[in-house]
């Protein structure tokens, strides 16, 4: 199960400790604006595609393989995380998005 904190030195990101080793994945504020038009787009879209969508997203900052080998309930906590430290760190309000085709 990964676990998850704001770092301290700069609440611009999220540090996600996955076997072991932390990674750092940027909060809305210190994405592109070309990443959050994707982010808003993404809002409009099915479900299955929404999926897609994140396993993208994460891949691009835990690396495609590392996103691959986590189990459906892992992907969904590291994206719910994400959006949580969005929503602590006063960033866009993204509960919206869902990382489940189920949910």
């Amino acid at each position: 199960m990964p676990k998850y904190s704001l770092t301290t030195k700069d609440s611009a990101y999220l540090t996600i400790e996955i076997g072991g080793k932390d990674y750092n994945i940027p909060l809305a504020k210190k994405l592109k604006v070309k990443e959050i038009r994707k982010l808003k787009d993404a809002l409009k879209l099915p479900e299955d595609e929404q999926l897609d969508f994140i396993i993208d997203f994460l891949g691009k900052y835990l690396g495609a393989e590392l996103v691959d080998d986590l189990t459906m309930e892992d992907l969904t906590e590291v994206f719910q995380f994400w959006i949580q430290a969005n929503n602590e760190a006063d960033g866009l309000k993204l509960g919206e998005l869902s990382a489940s085709p189920n949910s």
